[in-house]
């Protein structure tokens, strides 16, 4: 109701991802026809552990892993700043032992991992649809959305994190 007002408010639902926002809101009992017009962004975020920079290994990517990248990643939008995916970029490997400064785990530290849905004119006529999840989330990618998958794929081609990392908390 406030949202509706002109006013700006920062609220927090539990929902996998951003596009889980409309759906929770209408469980909540707010009318899709109120939804557009109230929401400016959905953002969904999720921690991934940083590899220990200490201890942390660079390592040739594999040809499964070149792969799995190449595809997660196609169709993200141009204007994502990313290390360019070559055959024979260097990804993170944490060292199995570890050391003593990430308590022999291989990471230290955690950093986010995040996807946003901005809701403009067309989103907002399309939340008025009443959409499901799936079709919210694919029309949002199509918008230019990028993936909690891809942004922690993309932090692992800056060295940030390892693929096992963001495959178990964002693996789709």
């Amino acid at each position: 109701q406030a949202a509706l007002t002109g006013h700006l408010v920062f609220s927090t639902l539990h929902t996998n991802d951003a596009a889980g926002t409309v759906a929770r809101l209408i469980s909540l009992g707010a009318k899709a026809v109120n939804i557009g017009p109230a929401l400016n962004i959905a953002i969904a975020q999720r921690l991934v552990r940083k590899a220990c920079p200490r201890c942390l290994q660079k390592k040739t990517i594999s040809e499964m892993d070149f792969k799995k990248l190449k595809d997660a990643l196609l169709g993200i939008s141009k204007d994502v700043d990313s290390p360019k995916l070559t055959a024979t970029i260097k990804i993170p490997e944490p060292d199995p032992k570890g050391c003593e400064d990430c308590n022999f785990t291989g990471y230290k530290g955690r950093v986010g991992i995040f996807e946003a849905i901005l809701v403009n004119d067309e989103m907002e006529n399309f939340i008025l649809q009443n959409p499901s999840i799936a079709s919210f989330r694919k029309e949002a990618i199509r918008k230019g959305m990028t993936t909690m998958l891809q942004d922690g794929l993309i932090k692992v081609l800056q060295g940030v994190t390892t693929i096992a990392e963001v495959e178990r908390v964002a693996g789709e």
